[in-house]
């Protein structure tokens, strides 16, 4: 029998291989966005074609969330995974060396499709190996390592493209993305879904079989694919347009914007991380997103007031990606406490279809409002995104304390 030192080196060596694959994840998500100002006149578009972009990827993604997690509790996640990021680098490669627009959509589609695996096996694989006590810790480990990948993505793709040229710089993202990938297949053995010992089932246990479609149906779980969609739009907004907000609104220069984008992912990556905590320790996940959202929702709507001067824009948004951070791992916690053990894999690929469909309408609309409307309006429409996600989550946190999936007969 394993000591508890044995368990917990083993926990984190596998939460570690997880974080390695879930940063090139959403690092691919921003390879291109830091560079929009180049590729625009580069390659003559609008911003709204740029938009299409990061549209393309999240549509990929949210179309294959549920598929792929059906697969994933059937087959197992070890392959998917490492399946998916190396098929997702690969398209990152050849979007490098793409000559026009076209080619580049099509790439970023299919880059998408590759990246819809890394929450469907990322979550089944922790769901079924850590112990319940760490695994709000773990849920924020995978959370913060996400958010490392955009924390460095503004300032090295600035400062790749600078040295390289915008198209090697994506490139060389894409090579080390296939670097990650092998070092997670020398690990596959620790990408097992199975568990420790296995309980016995009986009519009324807890891991009674649920039919899929009885559990996306269900109230708590449908409002929380909401959740994720609406909070997803908002950070679109922010992600993909505020190197291009901020020098229209403050005159700020490429990589001053693109120093207050990174504020905003390093104040996530620390609120993720408390997060963990909170999430372990605090079981009111109703609470800590109405803080977190009205503060994060409050903050970006003051940038886009200009309450603050350009030096003070990237502490607002360090505070305000701290705020939103620090809900991360409740929500996925409030995830896993709606679904059935067996429908793990399911349930976190199809709320988090509500991150591709955010991810796709999002980049649509803000790239129409900066292109039709003024720059202040895309901060002020995702801090109003924020505030309706909110409200949704509360309704899921209402709902989830009340009613769960009904097992099938």
């Amino acid at each position: 029998m394993q000591s508890d030192k044995e368990i917990r080196r083993r926990e984190f060596s596998l939460i570690a291989i997880l974080t390695g694959g879930h940063l090139f994840s959403h690092a691919y998500y921003l390879v291109l966005a830091p560079l929009f100002a180049i590729i625009a006149v580069e390659l003559d578009v609008t911003y709204i074609e740029l938009g299409v972009f990061l549209s393309a990827y999240s549509l990929a993604s949210f179309v294959f969330q549920v598929p792929t997690g059906i697969l994933v509790d059937k087959y197992g996640p070890k392959w998917f995974l490492l399946g998916g990021l190396t098929f997702t680098s690969v398209c990152v490669i050849l979007m490098g060396m793409s000559a026009s627009y076209w080619p580049m959509v099509i790439l970023s589609f299919l880059a998408g499709m590759g990246d819809s695996v890394f929450h469907p096996s990322g979550y089944k694989i922790m769901s079924a190996r850590i112990r319940k006590k760490n695994l709000g810790k773990a849920y924020a480990a995978h959370n913060f390592s996400g958010y490392v990948g955009w924390f460095a993505m503004p300032l090295s793709m600035i400062f790749l493209a600078g040295i390289l040229g915008w198209r090697l710089a994506v490139i060389t993202v894409g090579i080390l993305g296939i670097g990650m990938a092998v070092i997670i297949f020398f690990n596959r053995r620790q990408l097992s879904a199975e568990g420790g010992k296995k309980q016995p089932r009986t009519e009324s246990s807890t891991d009674a079989k649920v039919s899929i479609w009885a559990m996306m149906i269900s109230l708590p779980v449908v409002l929380l694919l909401i959740f994720y969609a609406i909070s997803s739009m908002a950070n679109s907004g922010l992600r993909g347009f505020t190197p291009v907000i901020l020098p229209q609104l403050f005159g700020m220069s490429d990589l001053a914007s693109n120093y207050a984008l990174t504020m905003w992912f390093g104040g996530t990556m620390v609120g993720v991380l408390l997060g963990g905590v909170v999430a372990d320790q605090f079981k009111r996940f109703d609470l800590v997103a109405s803080i977190g959202y009205i503060a994060g929702a409050a903050a970006i709507g003051l940038v886009g007031y200009k309450i603050f001067s350009a030096s003070a824009v990237p502490f607002a948004y360090l505070f305000g990606g701290f705020m939103v951070g620090v809900i991360s791992p409740s929500r996925d916690m409030m995830v896993r406490s709606v679904a059935p053990p067996e429908r793990i894999g399911q349930a976190f690929g199809f709320v988090s279809m509500g991150h591709g469909v955010g991810g796709f309408i999002g980049p649509i609309i803000f790239g129409w409002v900066l292109d039709y409307s003024r720059a202040e309006n895309v901060l002020l429409a995702g801090s109003v995104m924020l505030l309706a996600a909110l409200a949704v989550a509360l309704l899921a946190a209402v709902f989830g304390r009340v009613q769960s999936p009904v097992p099938a007969e």
